[in-house]
C-alpha cells in the first residue's frame, strides 16, 4: 500500500502509517522529497570574518493567543536564509517544551546528511518595536540539535539557534534590511 501526498507535512500520513503497521504487523515508512535549500554562509558571525543574516522570531504553542506568543514564548535568533523557500527549523527539545506535543519522527537530508525531525504546528511571531504579528505554521523540531554530526543545520553555523526561510517574510509580511558594515539586520512589519 502506498499513500502519497504533495504536502511535505501531511499529518494524515502519520495516521495511515500507524494503522497500516498495526494491520499488517510490519514496519511502514514515510518518505519525503527534500526541500531545495541554497545554503550560503553570510551574516551571524561564523568566526572567520563571515556572517549570516538573522531575524528574531518568537515560538509558541499553537493554542496560545498572539500576546501569549510574545509573553510566554521563546525568542530565537534565527538565521534568515533567502535561499531556503519553506523551512522553519528549530531544536526539537524547545519545540516539545513549548507545544507539549510529541510527534512521530521523520528523516530527511540537508547538505547531503541525514537528520531526524518532528513536524508540528506552532505559532511563530515577529515584532518590530511597534507592532507584533503571529502566524500558525508547521515547524521542524530537529532531534540532537546540538550535535553537528546528527544535525546538518549546524554545519554552516555551529551557533545556529534556528533556521527560517523567505516564506516566513512573505507570510508575516516583514521587510528586512541588511547592514553589512554593522553586521546587523533590521526588520519592520508592513
Amino acid at each position: 500500500m502506498i499513500y502519497s501526498s504533495a504536502d511535505r507535512y501531511d499529518f494524515r500520513a502519520d495516521e495511515v502509517v500507524a494503522q497500516t503497521e498495526q494491520q499488517r504487523n510490519k514496519p511502514c515508512f514515510i518518505l519525503t522529497r527534500p526541500v531545495l535549500v541554497e545554503e550560503t554562509a553570510v551574516w551571524s558571525n561564523l568566526g572567520r570574518g563571515d556572517y549570516y543574516p538573522t531575524v528574531e522570531v518568537f515560538l509558541g504553542a499553537r493554542v496560545w493567543n498572539e500576546s501569549e506568543v510574545f509573553s510566554r514564548g521563546t525568542s530565537v535568533i534565527s538565521n534568515f536564509d533567502t535561499g531556503n523557500p519553506a523551512l522553519a527549523v528549530f531544536d526539537e527539545s524547545l519545540c516539545y517544551r513549548l507545544s507539549g506535543e510529541q510527534r512521530p519522527a521523520r528523516q530527511d537530508v540537508h547538505l547531503g546528511r541525514f537528520y531526524r525531525y518532528r513536524p508540528r504546528l506552532m505559532k511563530i511571531g515577529v515584532e518590530d518595536g511597534q507592532r507584533q504579528r503571529v502566524i500558525e505554521r508547521v515547524v521542524e523540531g530537529v532531534e540532537s540539535w546540538n550535535d553537528p554530526a546528527r544535525n546538518p543545520f549546524k554545519l554552516a553555523n555551529a551557533g545556529r539557534q534556528g533556521f527560517v526561510g523567505r516564506d516566513l517574510m512573505f507570510q508575516l509580511l516583514f521587510q528586512i534590511t541588511l547592514h553589512p558594515q554593522k553586521c546587523q539586520s533590521d526588520w519592520a512589519l508592513l
